[in-house]
């Protein structure tokens, strides 16, 4: 195999970033040289015929989670080339781009005034269908989100059908909670919408909570002649008395949207055995201690992590030396299980508080940040990491390996926190909680590393100091498989029942060993 000389790579990739456009690549914008070489050196990967994705990772675009992440830059650039601003996204597809939809869309719509209509096929089995349309008929209200042009979200409330709040309901509730009612009404106004449509609208806002905003709503459009008098019917979901955060962020909102819609199921599938009554602190510690090899095993585990169940147990009784026995420096993945018994130590002290008369949520807000920074201190001692990765939220984009799911960008995460904190807070059932405080935790990963652990460690947290037992998720091929698919099936699928499940098989008496 003929190596590529540096300074050559080194040249084309010169060229190829000064040509891309939001780290796509027009192919004619290169030389058919460079184009050869970076697409050898896996440096840029063909979306559709003409245009690239420039990236040291293309070469890995078959894992999917890629081709996620840069699929609004591809459309970006790819329908401004071929449109200009005569286009913009279907309703639907507004609707999912503007309150943060963690899933591209399989099939997207475009609107187009200009260009006969067809279909493109894009990688991994997306496409899509661009639909001519008439001036008249176009939508008035466009906004520009991620560079791709979008019908404003209130309109594109007023245009979604029936069907739209039933397939889509987590969108729909999260849309409706950032809604400015004054637009929602300019919307009708301008299309002499029929008083169903405006019967969806008022529905939609009281379900969400905003009950002054829904009548505000109605009030406007009596004042225009277009409805009577507020009529509430059935829109597909229904809030009832779980928590919903209604809030500025669509991203928050998501958050509060999900755990209102996943309450229910997760509720269901509560353990058959109930509670005990909470004893003193020292018994329920006692029982964490008995649990610790086998959970920090499993935990470590599940990430990828090669440990054995002898070298947690000699991190944990403190004779692992890594500074004298070289055999101890030689174990790379025994930073990681350190750092898991210093992370295990500091929740022992958060359920304590909990045990103690605390509340739960405060505690969980207060001490999730300790938790994460004591996990990797180990490795800041190492020179691996800096002291300031320990601090605040990340700071890059995260990859989930195997996963469709694009967690919140960074500017979101700060929102998304405080809106699980408030869901925590509200939630009345510990059992709920704790479940979806461990997946609303994961969907968010609000951090480089360590998600998966410190959500775990939040679950077991809220269950032990209400009375459930500390719950191990195993990590044999199979329940792993199960565990990650579970995850997988309610934060793309949005369908919880499978992990709500799959965490009451585990908090079983007789489970954790």
């Amino acid at each position: 195999m003929i190596r590529i000389d540096n300074k050559v790579l080194a040249d084309c990739l010169r060229e190829a970033k000064e040509a891309a456009r939001n780290g796509v690549v027009r192919t004619s914008d290169l030389r058919r040289a460079t184009l050869t070489v970076l697409r050898k050196e896996g440096w840029l990967s063909d979306v559709v015929k003409g245009y690239c994705i420039l990236s040291d990772l293309a070469a890995q675009m078959n894992q999917g989670t890629l081709w996620q992440d840069a699929y609004w830059n591809f459309l970006s650039v790819y329908l401004g080339d071929r449109f200009g601003g005569d286009y913009c996204l279907s309703p639907e597809n507004s609707l999912d781009l503007l309150t943060g939809s963690n899933v591209v869309p399989q099939h997207a719509i475009i609107y187009s005034i200009k260009g006969g209509q067809g279909t493109t096929e894009l990688p991994h089995g997306h496409s899509i269908f661009v639909s001519r349309m008439g001036e008249e008929r176009f939508p008035k209200h466009i906004v520009e989100h991620s560079g791709v042009r979008s019908v404003e979200l209130e309109e594109a409330l007023c245009r979604v059908g029936t069907t739209f709040f039933k397939k889509s309901r987590e969108t729909a509730m999260s849309a409706f909670s950032v809604a400015n009612p004054s637009n929602l009404a300019k919307a009708f106004v301008e299309r002499n919408a029929p008083d169903s449509a405006i019967d969806r609208i008022y529905s939609g806002l009281i379900a969400v909570g905003r009950e002054k905003d829904a009548l505000r709503f109605a009030d406007t459009m009596r004042g225009a002649g277009l409805l009577c008098s507020p009529k509430q019917i059935e829109i597909g979901f229904d809030h009832g008395a779980s928590p919903f955060i209604h809030t500025r962020s669509p991203h928050a909102a998501r958050i509060g949207g999900m755990w209102s819609l996943f309450r229910e199921d997760v509720e269901r599938a509560a353990p058959s055995l109930p509670p005990v009554a909470v004893r003193d602190a020292a018994d329920v510690l006692a029982i964490m201690d008995a649990n610790y090899v086998h959970d920090a095993y499993h935990s470590l585990s599940i990430e990828g992590y090669r440990v054995s169940e002898e070298l947690i147990a000699k991190i944990a009784s403190g004779d692992w030396n890594p500074d004298g026995s070289e055999k101890d420096k030689e174990h790379v993945a025994a930073l990681a299980a350190r750092g898991y018994f210093e992370a295990f130590k500091k929740v022992k002290e958060s359920v304590s508080k909990c045990i103690g008369g605390a509340s739960p949520p405060d505690v969980v807000e207060r001490d999730i940040s300790t938790w994460y920074a004591t996990m990797f201190s180990p490795s800041v001692t190492a020179g691996l990491l800096a002291p300031s990765d320990l601090v605040g939220y990340r700071e890059r984009p995260v990859f989930i390996r195997g996963s469709r799911h694009v967690p919140p960008p960074k500017d979101a995460l700060m929102d998304c926190m405080d809106a699980l904190v408030d869901c925590l807070r509200a939630e009345s059932s510990p059992w709920v909680r704790a479940v979806l405080g461990h997946f609303t935790f994961t969907y968010i990963h609000p951090y480089q590393d360590g998600n998966g652990r410190i959500g775990r460690f939040l679950m077991n947290t809220l269950l032990v100091s209400s009375g459930y037992p500390w719950t191990i998720i195993r990590s044999e091929p199979e329940c792993r498989t199960l565990y990650l698919a579970a995850l997988e099936s309610a934060s793309v699928g949005k369908n919880i029942v499978p992990f709500a499940e799959f965490v009451s098989s585990c908090c079983q008496p007789g489970r954790s060993s």
